[in-house]
């Protein structure tokens, strides 16, 4: 009788430690399915943010591409008909068209200081693991 209690004993602790190791590596997975999800939706929103600001790059562009441009042509116009009001215009558009290509190239050097950063950011919280890509968080 002993020994039929001590067996039940044993195989009972063997049901409760099977079933905590399941329970583990069932919390493992799910937290390793919320880091998957995290990373995705970190990787979406760089993307997106991204896209945008190359959009406002190529639009900031063609603007000062229009401008060069009008300039060009006001050039061959005064050399055709020159009058003060157009001479005044004409060092006008090319003061403003510098302006705006320093205003851009401020720009562009604060964006690229931004991106290195971010770079650093996501190598410095992102590290491999054998079963994928673990995230850990800034508070770690």
């Amino acid at each position: 009788m002993a020994s039929d209690i001590a067996v039940g004993l044993a195989v009972l602790a063997a049901v409760k430690t099977e079933q905590r190791f399941k329970r583990e590596a069932e919390q493992r997975r799910i937290e390793e399915e919320r880091r998957r999800h995290e990373l995705a939706a970190r990787i979406k929103h760089i993307e997106a943010r991204r896209a945008d600001g190359l959009g406002t790059i190529l639009a900031e562009l063609a603007e000062l591409d229009r401008l060069r441009t009008l300039i060009a042509m006001l050039i061959s116009e005064i050399s055709a008909e020159p009058t003060p009001r157009l001479s005044a215009f004409l060092a006008w558009a090319k003061e403003h068209l510098a302006k705006r290509e320093r205003a851009f190239r401020r720009k562009r050097l604060r964006m690229g200081l931004q991106l290195s950063i971010c770079s650093v950011r996501m190598m410095t919280t992102a590290s491999r693991s054998p079963d994928g890509i673990r995230l850990r968080t800034h508070n770690q």
